[in-house]
């Protein structure tokens, strides 16, 4: 199997895996000041300076470039992707946790004298040394101040919009996005990777005219495990080439967006895409999910106070959340990021909740550990926006409890827009607590049980 070897080899587990959901997905805020340094290189100028496969820049050039692809999710290594309006090139840097300082959307600006431009298996990338032998090492941590003087971050660069025929070494490193593409059938609804094993895997994709092009995943890739889409649509990626191979690296399973029909007609649904598109899928009568389906988000109910069923499990990613109902009790802690296969499961409302069920309990593997930050309303939104926000985590500021009395059973709450019913099973360790008799705010689970319902985890969820 073809691989980016000094590329996308991978390393232990980051930091960044257990960080919080939020944060993986939403963009950062624009923010930051740019270095006073006078840009006079650009990224093709420094390219066209090797004619060989070795340069070593001498006069003091700056260039100026926006980071397209870093190593968050653990599909680089050492390795970050640049780009400015001239190109991109691979910046290899001997350290790890890049992202903390150089994370997608920082503008960078790198003083050049004294690198080498390098050209490895044919892909561009500026490195601090070469050895004797050919090989070479990235600029050391120690002296990343001397050459890398970070700017302005939260910057958005638009995918250049291509078709596969049309890629060639001029965007090498750059964020490109690919239209009306779709994993080839041997190789959809398979996981990117072995996250397992560390394996690293390549999947191919394609157009509707069989053109393709490989997509590599490290098996150390936070994503490894998460099973392709079955269905056509957008792919974003990172370009690059391994001697003559064309090859691809999506960033995070939100550069695939593949849930349209496919060139065979049929509807993907399959693969791991997101709740909100497995939630899609409903519309209006069960339906059996296509072979290939998983979602992957962090646990926000708490099994822990026995206030939900032990074989249920309320899981939220940044597009939604679902209801999943084991065929026997689990053991996932709230803040437990899992992987669930839900190839073949019903997805239909009891009761108006919508849930996947039976899930088998050999189907769901913990992949890491994160945190999901509650979306702040009011009881009037929640009512506005219910099957939407259905099974996500909300704070509602303001509540009043209707009378006094303990948690268990139904409790009305009110927080002067509407009013709801928030409910505790007599078996929760906290049912028999008394609720507050002031206003207080609450983070809870929107439900549904014949109409809107809400539930919180514990006490320290009322405030």
């Amino acid at each position: 199997m073809k691989k980016l070897t000094l590329y996308f080899l991978v390393f232990a587990l980051l930091g960044g895996i257990s960080s919080c959901v939020k944060d993986k997905f939403d963009a950062p805020p624009a923010g930051g000041v740019d270095p006073d340094l006078t840009v006079n290189f650009s990224i093709n100028d420094l390219k066209a300076r090797l004619t060989g496969t070795i340069y070593q820049m001498n006069e003091d050039r700056i260039i100026s470039a926006i980071v397209v692809g870093d190593d968050k999710s653990g599909n680089l290594y050492k390795t970050i992707a640049i780009q400015d309006s001239t190109g991109g090139i691979m910046l290899t840097l001997d350290g790890s946790y890049l992202y903390n300082n150089y994370p997608v959307g920082r503008r960078l600006f790198i003083k050049l004298k004294g690198l080498y431009v390098v050209k490895y298996k044919g892909l561009y990338e500026i490195v601090a040394s070469v050895n004797p032998d050919g090989t070479y090492t990235g600029i050391p941590s120690s002296v990343y101040d001397q050459y890398i003087f970070p700017g302005k971050w939260g910057l958005t660069v638009t995918p250049k919009v291509v078709t596969i025929n049309q890629l060639n070494d001029s965007y090498q490193s750059e964020l490109i996005e690919l239209d009306n593409v779709e994993f080839q059938s041997a190789d959809a609804g398979q996981p990117y990777a072995n996250g397992a094993t560390l394996t690293s895997q390549a999947r191919y994709i394609q157009d509707c005219n069989g053109n393709s092009i490989e997509v590599y995943t490290s098996g150390y890739a936070d994503f490894a495990n998460s099973l392709t889409p079955r269905g056509n649509g957008k792919l974003l990626a990172i370009y690059g080439v391994y001697n003559t191979y064309k090859q691809l690296t999506v960033r995070d399973t939100t550069d695939v967006d593949l849930n349209g029909i496919n060139c065979n007609g049929q509807h993907g649904g399959g693969g791991n895409s997101g709740i909100a598109a497995v939630r899609a899928l409903y519309t209006g009568s069960p339906v059996v999910l296509p072979q290939g389906t998983s979602v992957t988000g962090v646990v926000i109910s708490d099994l822990s106070t026995g206030n939900i069923n032990s074989k249920n499990l309320v899981l939220q990613d940044s597009t939604g959340g679902i209801l999943i109902r084991f065929s026997a009790t689990h053991s996932f802690a709230v803040g437990a990021q899992i992987t669930v296969d839900l190839s073949g499961d019903s997805l239909y409302p009891y009761r108006g909740w919508l849930e996947v069920t039976p899930v088998p309990i050999g189907n769901a593997q913990q992949t890491g550990t994160g945190t999901i930050t509650p979306r702040q309303v009011t009881i009037a939104d929640i009512n506005a926006n219910l099957s939407a926000w259905e099974s996500t985590l909300v704070k509602i500021s303001g509540c009043s409890f209707a009378g006094s009395g303990t948690y268990s059973g139904n409790v009305t709450l009110n927080d002067g827009t509407a009013s709801g019913t928030l409910y505790t099973s007599s078996s929760a360790t906290f049912a028999s607590t008394a609720y507050p008799t002031s206003t207080a705010t609450v983070t809870c689970i929107i439900e549904q049980y014949n109409g809107l319902q809400l539930q919180i985890r514990n006490t320290t969820d009322v405030q």
